[in-house]
């Protein structure tokens, strides 16, 4: 829970997304107003261009995801399972929006159908076989992080 730790963190809204289907319900999700809205508090009690809070909804395995054939170059033994994971991800809204369950975390997801996958190892090389220009096409929160980390030094001071 967000709890108040910072001003606005409950005030924050969304356009109403619903977190598996990305249908704009006309609601937000609690989860998702938490979530957009501790990072944009923290901005806004900081105070201070230069400090970008980035609050990924879940683990660094969602934007993996983006590009499960990228999964399958590293661990090639495991196409057909990729592909099994692939299809299992169309109920989502995009790589950002994976879990909805402890065990269906997108973690859980990639070691389910890949079980020799390595976090420390393989995650990085998938990461850097995707690209950033592809994270940030299909994962569009991280995308805007690094654009605004992008724009800091054309701005000036606060």
């Amino acid at each position: 829970m967000c709890g108040r730790p910072w001003p606005g963190c409950w005030r924050r809204a969304t356009s109403g997304i619903s977190m598996r289907s990305g249908v704009a319900s006309g609601k937000a999700t609690a989860r998702t107003k938490r979530w957009l809205g501790i990072g944009e508090g923290m901005a806004d009690s900081i105070a201070d261009h230069r400090f970008v809070p980035y609050i990924q909804l879940h683990e660094f395995e969602a934007l993996l995801l983006c590009d499960p054939p990228k999964i399958a170059e590293e661990y090639f033994e495991y196409e057909e399972q990729v592909r099994l994971l692939e299809s299992s991800l169309s109920a989502f809204r995009g790589p950002e929006w994976v879990n909805d369950h402890r065990q269906t975390a997108p973690s859980k997801r990639l070691e389910k159908h890949v079980p020799a996958y390595d976090k420390r190892l393989g995650g990085p090389r998938i990461a850097q076989a995707i690209g950033l220009a592809t994270l940030r096409e299909r994962c569009p929160h991280f995308g805007e992080w690094l654009g605004k980390l992008e724009t800091l030094g054309q701005q000036g001071p606060a």
